[in-house]
C-alpha cells in the first residue's frame, strides 16, 4: 500500500508557531538586556536549523502510522520584528518522503517587558501533488500571545487552518524557567518544564492512503457520516469528518526542554509525554500516555 500523508503540523513542538511570535525564556531575557546595552538597538537574526521527532503525533493521534518526522529550515527576523520562514518537511513512512514545503510571514511586537503579540501568515506546498487527492488546508493564519511572570511563561495561540476546508486550533501553554547556567567558557545551560494543552476540531489533522485496489468507505459516528480506509494493520483509519463542528481538548503534553547555547549555536532535546483525549464519542483513538523525543540544532548570525 503507497501511503499518502496530507498532515497539518502545528501540533509538532517542532514547528513552532514562529519561534518569533513568542515571548523569550527568562534566560534568553537576560541575554537581550547584555546586547541591548552592547549595540544599543535591536538586532536582526539569520537562523537555519534541523529538527528531529522520533514519533509523529498530530494533536495526539498517530494516524495508524508509526513514523518519525524532520524538519530543515531557514528563518530571518529584521529588528523592526519582520521574519520569514522557508522549509521542507519529511516524514518516515511517506512517499516521497519529503512531501511538503511551507513558507510564512510574521510580525512580532513587545509591549513593555513582559508582553509579545504575534501574527503569522502561512502557507504549505505539496512536492508531488497525487490525482486526484489535494490537501483541503494548505493554508493558515494565527495569532500568538505570550506573558512571562518571573520565571514563569505562558502562550496561548489560535491558529485558522484554510483552504477548500477550514477548521482551527488552539493551545495553552505553561513554563517555568527551572535552571539556568553560565559557565566561564560562554555555554550556556538551562532546563524548562513545560505543559502544552491542544484543543481543536476533529479535521484539525487526517490522513489519506491511496491504493487502487481499496476503496473508500463510510461509516457514521451518530452526529456525521466519515470517510476512512483499513489500513495494514487492519485498523480504519479517519480520512475527514463531514462535520468540523465539534471543538474540543485533544491532547497534553508534558515536557522538559534541555537548551546548550555556545557562540552561535543551539542543541535543544526536549522529552514529551502525551497524553491524548478522545474528541467525540466513538473516535477510533488510543487515549493511553505517548513518550517520544524531540531534537533541534540550530545556528543563528545575529547583526
Amino acid at each position: 500500500m503507497k501511503p499518502l500523508f496530507y498532515v497539518i503540523f502545528f501540533c509538532i513542538s517542532a514547528l513552532p508557531f514562529s519561534s518569533h511570535a513568542q515571548v523569550s525564556m527568562t534566560d534568553e531575557e537576560m541575554d537581550k538586556v547584555i546586547d541591548s546595552l552592547l549595540y544599543n538597538q535591536p538586532q536582526s537574526e539569520l537562523s537555519v536549523f534541523l529538527q528531529y521527532q522520533n514519533r509523529t503525533y498530530f494533536s495526539g493521534r498517530d494516524l495508524g502510522v508509526k513514523q518519525w518526522n524532520s524538519t530543515l529550515g531557514i528563518s530571518y527576523t529584521h529588528k523592526s520584528g519582520l521574519s520569514l520562514d522557508m522549509g521542507a518537511f519529511a516524514y518516515g513512512k511517506s512517499d516521497p518522503m519529503v512531501q511538503m514545503l511551507y513558507t510564512s510571514l510574521g510580525y512580532s511586537r513587545d509591549f513593555g517587558d513582559n508582553l509579545t503579540i504575534g501574527l503569522e501568515q502561512g502557507r504549505m506546498i505539496e512536492t508531488k501533488p497525487e490525482i486526484g487527492f489535494s490537501n483541503p488546508l494548505p493554508n493558515w493564519s494565527g495569532l500568538s500571545v505570550g506573558y512571562s511572570l518571573g520565571k514563569f511563561y505562558s502562550t496561548l495561540d489560535y491558529t485558522l487552518l484554510w483552504g477548500s476546508d477550514n477548521t482551527s486550533r488552539l493551545r495553552l501553554g505553561l513554563s517555568y524557567g527551572l535552571l539556568y547556567h553560565k559557565s566561564s567558557s560562554g555555554v550556556k545551560l538551562s532546563i524548562t518544564p513545560k505543559v502544552l494543552s491542544s484543543l481543536g476540531t476533529q479535521a484539525v489533522t487526517y490522513s489519506q492512503y491511496w491504493d487502487s485496489s481499496v476503496s473508500m468507505n463510510t461509516d457514521s459516528t451518530g452526529t456525521s457520516n466519515v470517510y476512512y480506509v483499513v489500513n495494514k494493520q487492519g485498523k480504519k483509519v479517519l480520512l475527514k469528518n463531514l462535520n468540523s463542528n465539534i471543538f474540543g481538548l485533544m491532547a497534553l503534553d508534558f515536557s522538559c526542554r534541555f537548551t546548550g547555547n555556545y557562540k552561535r549555536y543551539r542543541l535543544d532535546i526536549v522529552p514529551h509525554l502525551l497524553k491524548p483525549y478522545k474528541l467525540y464519542p466513538g473516535e477510533t483513538v488510543s487515549t493511553g500516555l505517548k513518550f517520544f523525543v524531540s531534537m533541534g540544532l540550530y545556528y543563528s548570525i545575529k547583526y
